[in-house]
Order: C-alpha cells, then structure tokens, then sequence
C-alpha cells in the first residue's frame, strides 16, 4: 500500500469471471452499498486515487461465470480489514545559509550543479530524474561549499516514503574540503524495478543517523531515479547504433 495507490495479488479460480473489491474511509458492512466497488478481471490489480496517510476498510468477493456471488471475505469475517495509507516523504528542516550542505549534485542525467542553499535546508528536486541499471557501479559528483561535512544517500527502492537501512547507497562519506568529490555507489542487483524517490543528505561535523532528522547545519535534496534491468551486449550495441 502506497501513499495514493494499493496494489494486490492473488489465486485467480477457475470458474470466476471477476473480482469485486469494496473499500471505504470508514467501516461499513459488506454489501450494504455504503462502500466504493472497485471490479476486475484478475489478478494483480491496482486501486488509484487512494489519499495519503488514510484509514481504509476493504472487502473482497469473487463472481462466478454462473452468475453467483461468493459472501464478502476479510480475515476471519470479522468485518472489512483495516489499512492505512503512508504520508509523503518527509521534509527535515537545517540551515544551510552559511555554506553547510550541498551545492550542486550530479548523477547519470542529472545535472544540477547550482542547487544552492534550498529554503529551510530541504531541495525538491523530483522533476529532475536519471535511469539506473540493476547490480551498476555509478558514481556521483558532489558539489560543497564547506568543510567537515557528511553525506548519506537513499533511494526508496519499495517507494512507502520511508529510507531504512536496507537502502542506504552512501553511508555517511565523510567531505574534508569545499569543491567537488566523487562519490561511488551500487545499485542492488535486485533492486525493484521502476521510478523511486532519492534523498542526499549532508550534515556538518556529525555523522548523518537518519534521512528524516532536522539537523542544526546541512542539507537534504530529493531526486528520482528509474531502475531499469541491465541491457545485455546485444541490446547495448543496437541502442548505440
């Protein structure tokens, strides 16, 4: 379940022409018509349009291609299971007036070598995005305008707008000096594929401990990045004719 979006799979039956799923921002019971239907064909599917950091209640049941209904099912009839929508990433506050934090980053397509000071310390850059490939060895270009400073980086690979450690691409590389350093970093192999939020973070004189924490001096940008399978030599040779 995302922020605006659930997904789900399932078993398709053999004998069910459709699936009816009803959801609702409040408990209601099954098929009493209080309740949003969302209808389909077969496993997966996608429910759009969902608000962020809200409560749903849904239900499932199947119609079979005789033209019955099977009852509504949740986890132990008990009435519609409950789940609840993530909020946005979050947006940690520092000041970078005097030079603390990143100045410019660039990465594959990403090419923004001015970004400056963002206003309280937080850069949304996630019109600005760059393919990756599975299992890549990239590097990129850190501008910085002061000393001492360290830089992690995330990039939400199961986009629930939450950068845990299993994430993590650059932990805390440490920035003597103002300039420009290139920083390595690996793309997981199995990384999952598709558009994902990436976050740098830079802090002054401290380690960075977390991507959401406000820190006294620093900086965070947000970027996005698209994860794409590695192309083999063949598919590499007529891409670059």
């Amino acid at each position: 379940i995302f922020s605006n979006s659930l997904s789900f799979d399932g078993i398709n039956i053999e004998g069910v022409s459709s699936y009816q799923i009803e959801f609702s921002t409040s408990s209601f019971t099954p098929g009493d018509g209080s309740a949003e239907v969302f209808e389909f064909d077969s496993f997966p599917g996608q429910i759009t349009g969902l608000e962020a950091s809200t409560t749903y209640y849904f239900s499932i049941r199947s119609i079979c291609k005789n033209g019955n209904y099977s009852e509504w099912y949740d986890n132990n009839y008990d009435g519609p299971d409950q789940w609840s929508t993530p909020g946005f990433a979050c947006e940690p506050q520092s000041n970078c007036s005097l030079g603390d934090g990143i100045s410019g980053i660039l990465i594959g397509d990403i090419y923004n070598s001015s970004s400056g000071c963002s206003e309280n310390g937080f850069g949304n850059y996630t019109n600005l995005s760059t393919e990756l490939e599975q299992g890549q060895l990239y590097q990129a270009s850190i501008i910085t305008s002061y000393t001492n400073q360290y830089l992690s980086s995330w990039i939400d690979f199961n986009d629930d707008y939450n950068f845990t450690e299993d994430e993590l691409i650059i932990d805390n590389y440490f920035i003597s000096s103002p300039g420009t350093t290139i920083v390595d970093y690996l793309i997981p192999e199995g990384a999952q594929l598709g558009a994902h939020l990436m976050r740098f973070k830079a802090n002054w004189n401290s380690e960075v401990v977390d991507a959401c924490e406000s820190v006294s001096y620093g900086e965070t940008e947000d970027y996005m990045v698209d994860i794409v399978e590695v192309l083999n030599t063949n598919q590499q040779y007529i891409l670059d004719f």
